[in-house]
């Protein structure tokens, strides 16, 4: 079914529900006992239909959602209406039977059930009592709602500190992370040039090494700058040598 079918389905059920409330009061006490059954099982009827249409506007747009969530509104409003007639009804033919065999039977000839002024007071002096117990008994269920409700919140604002203070700690690792990346990468740079300032002077230093052997053995072609006596030297052994 789709959602206007459900739509038409509670509103058709609501229709049945109050044309039956409206009808209680006619007939004898026990008819209207009947007629308050077929109200509760109506009311049972268009609750259950009620959450069909809720459960159907989940997967709506959300222009229709707007739509057919005023209807919903609308339609647990007249249910509410409904079940609080049905309750008074139901406490009106109640009265009787519970009144009938004391004193009322003996103030009215006829025993018609008819309530004389005190039995009204004391009846509706009950009443004000069994609804004062009932509103203390709202009272501390609302105070109680109440001390859960701090207690959450509470906690909740507990858990938003320990939220904050741990995206606080992510921020600094990542700025420490960002920092520490910055120095591998300079160290690195370092370490680069140091090697190639090694290498550099290692390559230099050997080609000093051998120029000064190739000075040593003239075979340098007299352009280094080396002194006469260690030339000469050397060129005198190698005469030497080759004399010999």
């Amino acid at each position: 079914m789709d959602i206007d079918g459900q739509a038409g389905s509670v509103e058709q059920a609501l229709h049945e529900l109050r044309a039956q409330v409206q009808a209680v009061s006619k007939g004898k006490r026990e008819e209207q006992l009947k007629q308050i059954g077929q109200c509760d099982r109506l009311a049972q009827r268009v609750r259950h239909s009620l959450d069909s249409y809720k459960l159907e506007q989940r997967s709506l747009p959300a222009d229709q959602k707007d739509v057919h969530g005023a209807k919903l509104r609308t339609f647990e409003e007249e249910l509410k209406k409904c079940r609080s007639q049905v309750d008074w009804k139901r406490f009106d033919v109640a009265t009787p039977l519970e009144t009938s065999g004391g004193a009322a039977g003996e103030a009215d000839g006829e025993g018609g059930g008819v309530l004389n002024t005190e039995q009204a007071t004391q009846l509706a002096e009950k009443v004000q009592n069994s609804s004062m117990e009932s509103l203390a008994r709202t009272k501390k269920q609302v105070l109680e709602s109440e001390q859960v409700g701090i207690s959450t919140l509470g906690k909740m604002h507990e858990q938003s500190e320990q939220l904050t203070r741990i995206g606080e700690e992510n921020e600094d690792i990542r700025a420490n992370l960002k920092r520490s990346k910055k120095l591998l990468g300079q160290i690195a740079r370092s370490a680069k040039q140091d090697w190639c300032i090694r290498i550099v002077c290692l390559l230099i230093t050997v080609a000093i090494v051998v120029m000064v052997i190739l000075a040593g053995l003239g075979q340098d072609g007299g352009k280094l700058n080396v002194p006469d006596e260690v030339r000469n030297k050397n060129s005198g052994g190698r005469r030497l040598r080759y004399q010999t």
